[in-house]
């Protein structure tokens, strides 16, 4: 027979005190300006760079329809971007989707309905795939 869990409240923090997902994401980019946000290979980026990222991908974004309920998805490897497209989506009201770089076309074509994505994202790495994969989906 299992045992009964002990649930507690958690403390009041900026997550449980009405703080939505973009405020974090905008409190996290504002509070260390000059401190390293992501380090992949060779490349540093800072908050402040990572912040000026965040607002043209907004920008980009929103220009292709992203705003409140929008579905994007990205086909890319890990990368600063995909953390950045994600919280310019999140910033709009958007849902994202990751696609795994790894999967199939099909696979991704799958996804992108089941999400209903209308917008794909994808990094220079993975253009040529991502060319059949908005050749085949419906949605994007």
């Amino acid at each position: 027979m299992s045992q009964p869990v002990n649930v507690q409240r958690a403390p009041a923090s900026a997550a449980s005190s009405g703080a939505t997902l973009g405020d974090l994401i905008v409190q996290a980019l504002t509070r260390h300006r000059s401190s390293e946000a992501f380090v992949a290979g060779d490349r540093r980026l800072t908050y402040a760079q990572v912040e000026g990222l965040v607002s043209q991908y907004t920008t980009a974004l929103a220009r292709r329809g992203v705003g409140l309920g929008a579905g994007v998805t990205m086909l890319s490897p890990n990368m600063p971007e995909s953390w950045i497209v994600q919280a310019a989506t999140y910033l709009l009201g958007g849902r994202f989707t990751g696609l795994q770089a790894l999967a199939s076309v099909e696979d991704h074509i799958v996804v992108c309905a089941d999400a209903e994505a209308t917008v794909l994202v994808v990094t220079e790495p993975l253009e040529e795939h991502g060319r059949h994969v908005l050749a085949e989906a419906g949605s994007l």
